[in-house]
């Protein structure tokens, strides 16, 4: 998975006609061979709501405020949409944030803790993998090194992908319409 991501972001993103539907298909494929591997089902996985009120009042207990502050702190530098974008935004951020955190818990940091067992060692190493797909943006690596770190602690406690996509979605358009493009990089990865 690692070899894929970062050869897409950096070799073949772009170089031909259906780049982005190979990407899917070898992204999603390779989850879910690892997924038949270990016997994994959906609800193993954290496709599953049973637990998604425990886990969203975790990462509402450490999101919470320093996403607000965040908020607040950089009010000069607001760039928001007008807000009846904002669905359509936040749709597709909701989408994009699962397929990203799928890659980060279900299928790295899930076969990650077969090698290591302790959650914590797998936590710290899944968040340095997330944080490396997004070289050279040193303001997302960091971002995504504390975010990754959190997701996957949430994760496993109670793995629920939806609400961690969830998270991804909000987290990320905050920080995107907060921060200056200066500074964010317009939340671009990968070569210019």
């Amino acid at each position: 998975m690692v070899t894929l991501l970062l050869s897409y972001i950096w070799i073949w993103k772009g170089a031909f006609q259906g780049h982005s539907q190979i990407m899917l298909a070898a992204y999603f494929g390779i989850g879910l061979a690892g997924h038949r591997r270990a016997g994994e089902g959906p609800k193993a996985i954290g496709l599953r709501l049973d637990n998604a009120l425990e886990a969203l009042r975790l990462l509402l207990r450490w999101l919470a405020v320093p996403l607000l502050l965040v908020v607040l702190l950089t009010q000069s530098t607001w760039h928001f949409p007008p807000i009846h974008e904002w669905p359509g935004d936040l749709i597709w951020g909701f989408v994009w944030g699962t397929a990203q955190q799928y890659g980060l818990l279900c299928v790295m940091y899930r076969r990650l803790r077969e090698v290591f067992p302790d959650g914590k060692i797998a936590d710290l190493i899944a968040a340095g993998l997330f944080a490396l797909f997004h070289i050279p943006n040193l303001f997302l690596m960091g971002v995504t090194l504390i975010t990754g770190y959190v997701s996957c602690r949430a994760y496993r406690r109670f793995p629920n992908l939806w609400v961690v996509g969830l998270f991804h979605c909000i987290v990320s358009f905050a920080i995107s319409h907060s921060f200056p493009d200066s500074l964010s990089l317009s939340m671009k990865v990968g070569p210019r």
